[in-house]
C-alpha cells in the first residue's frame, strides 16, 4: 500500500531544509548566508542539511552522533530508506512503519510548492486603497474593480481572460473612497458595487452599465468612518444586502436591500477595520466576525436569519487585527477565522468548535504590516492556504495550510509599492487562484499563480 505523507502532524521531522543535491564535505553546504552539515548516510550518498529549522527532538534520534540536531534528523531518516525528496512531515509512528513495512511507497513527495509569476503593474487610479473582482461587462471574464481614495473615483480594469487587462475605467464615486465591494444591488443581472466614503459617513450604490461603467448613485448614511465592506444576503431574502464597519467608533452597520434604513451591531470595540461572514454556531443562519483593531480581537456576532444580530462574543487575536477572512482550515466541516495583525506583523488563526465559540488563537509570522487577507488552495493540495497584502514589505505573503489547521511559513511575492488590499480569482482561465493587489502607488499588481 502507499503510505500518505501529509503536513503538520504533532510531532514532525520536516521542519528541516535539504538540498536536493548530495556533498561531499561540509563546504558544499554553504548556502549564500549559512552553513549546512554534509550528513552521511549509510545507504548511499551524503546529503545537505541544515539547523536553522530544528527538528524536534525523540528518543530515536538522542544517541545519533552527528553534529547538529537536524543532522540527526536527516541521517535517521536517509537510514530509513527514505529519498532526500520524500523528506516531508512524518509522525514517529509513521517513520517506524517506513522502515518495517516494505510494500510502503516512499518515493512519491506530497510537499506541493506555490509559485507565482512575476507581479504585472497595471495603472488604476490615484491611491487605490481596496479592491474587488468580477464580471463588469458580461464577457465571462474576471475583471477589478478598485476604489480610489485620492481621486474620488472607482476604476474598473477589463480583464481579457488570459490575465491581463484593459487600461483602466473611471467613474466618479463621491469623496474619499476607502473600500469596495460587488454586488447585484438592482436584481439585473449586471454587477454593481457598493463603495464606502470615510469622510463622508456615508455608503453609495453605482448601479452597473454592464461595460465597465456605472450610473445613478444611490446613498446610504452610516456610521462614522465606514472603511471595510461585506455584501450578503444577511436575512435570506435573496437579495444583497450590504455590511460596513465604522472605524471611527465601535459598530459594524448592516443595510437590508432596499437600503431605506441601516441598523448598527455594537463590537465591542473601538474601530473594527474587516467584517467576514459565516454560520459559526450551526444554525444555518449567516454570522458576523470583525476584526477589531484598537481591541485587538475578532468579535463574533449571531444573526437569527431575519436581518438581527444578537450574542456578541469576542476572541483575542494578535496586535492591530486589520483584516478577517473564513475558512475551514482543519476540514472538520467548521468554519474558522484568519486574521491579518496589522501591528503584530504576523496571521492569527482562530479553530472553530461549530457552536460559535473558537480556540485560542495561534499565530503565524508574516508582513511586515499585512493589511489584507485572502483564503484559497493555492498549491492545489486540497487543503486552505492563506495570502496577505504587507503593506510596509511591498510583497505578498502565502501561508500554505498543512489541512490540520496549521500553516507553513510565510513564501513572499513581490508587488508593487504599499499594497493596501488583496483579491482573489481565477484571473487566466487555468483554474488556478491567482491574486490581485491595491497598491498605494496608484498600481494594481496581478500575480499569476504558476504552481505545477
Amino acid at each position: 500500500m502507499r503510505l500518505a505523507l501529509f503536513l503538520g502532524l504533532s510531532i514532525t521531522a520536516g521542519c528541516l531544509e535539504v538540498d536536493p543535491y548530495a556533498c561531499q564535505s561540509a563546504t558544499n553546504c554553504f548556502d549564500h548566508t549559512r552553513q549546512g552539515y554534509c550528513i552521511p548516510s549509510s545507504l548511499g550518498p551524503s546529503y545537505c542539511a541544515y539547523d536553522d529549522q530544528i527538528c524536534p527532538s525523540h528518543r530515536r534520534w538522542s544517541q545519533a552522533a552527528a553534529a547538529s540536531l537536524a543532522g540527526q534528523c536527516v541521517a535517521e531518516l536517509l537510514d530509513a530508506g527514505i529519498p532526500d525528496h520524500s523528506i516531508v512531515d512524518m509522525t514517529v509512528s509513521q517513520i517506524d512503519s517506513a522502515q518495517t513495512d516494505s510494500s510502503m511507497d516512499l518515493s512519491v513527495p506530497q510537499l506541493k510548492p506555490v509559485n507565482f509569476a512575476v507581479s504585472v503593474n497595471y495603472k488604476s487610479h490615484t491611491a487605490p486603497n481596496d479592491l474587488d473582482i468580477g464580471d463588469f461587462n458580461g464577457d465571462t471574464k474576471l475583471d477589478l474593480v478598485t476604489a480610489n481614495f485620492s481621486s474620488d473615483d472607482v476604476s474598473v480594469l477589463l480583464g481579457v481572460g488570459n490575465g491581463t487587462f484593459q487600461m483602466a475605467i473611471n467613474t466618479a464615486a463621491s469623496s474619499g473612497p476607502v473600500a469596495v465591494r460587488r454586488g447585484d444591488f438592482n436584481f439585473d443581472g449586471k454587477a454593481d458595487v457598493v463603495v464606502a466614503n470615510m469622510s463622508q459617513d456615508q455608503l453609495h450604490i453605482l448601479f452597473g452599465n454592464n461595460d465597465g461603467t456605472f450610473q445613478n448613485i444611490k446613498w446610504i448614511q452610516s456610521g462614522k468612518g465606514p472603511c471595510s465592506l461585506a455584501v450578503a444576503d444577511v436575512n435570506g431574502d435573496q437579495k444583497d444586502d450590504a455590511l460596513a464597519t465604522n472605524c471611527n467608533e465601535n459598530t459594524v452597520q448592516f443595510d437590508l436591500n432596499p437600503f431605506l434604513a441601516g441598523a448598527a451591531i455594537d463590537t465591542g470595540g473601538m474601530s473594527p477595520r474587516s467584517v467576514a461572514v459565516g454560520d459559526f454556531n450551526g444554525d444555518t443562519f449567516l454570522d458576523l466576525a470583525a476584526a477589531v483593531f484598537q481591541a485587538n480581537n475578532a468579535a463574533v456576532i449571531f444573526g437569527n436569519g431575519g436581518g438581527l444580530f444578537q450574542g456578541l462574543m469576542t476572541f483575542a487575536t494578535g496586535t492591530g487585527p486589520a483584516s478577517v477572512v473564513v475558512g475551514d482550515f482543519n476540514m472538520d466541516s467548521k468554519l474558522d477565522l484568519a486574521v491579518a495583525d496589522f501591528t503584530g506583523n504576523d496571521v492569527s488563526i482562530l479553530l472553530g468548535t461549530g457552536t460559535g465559540n473558537f480556540q485560542a488563537a495561534v499565530k503565524y509570522q508574516n508582513g511586515p504590516n499585512p493589511n489584507g487577507i485572502v483564503a484559497a488552495d493555492f498549491n492545489g493540495d486540497g487543503w486552505v492556504d492563506l495570502a496577505t497584502s504587507n503593506l510596509t514589505g511591498n510583497n505578498v505573503g502565502v501561508l500554505l495550510g498543512n489541512g490540520d489547521g496549521t500553516f507553513q511559513t510565510a513564501r513572499k511575492f513581490a508587488a508593487s509599492t504599499s499594497p493596501q488590499a488583496i483579491t482573489v480569482g481565477d484571473l487566466n482561465g487555468d483554474k488556478k487562484p491567482d491574486l490581485a493587489v491595491a497598491c498605494g502607488d496608484g498600481n494594481v499588481s496581478v500575480l499569476l499563480n504558476t504552481s505545477p
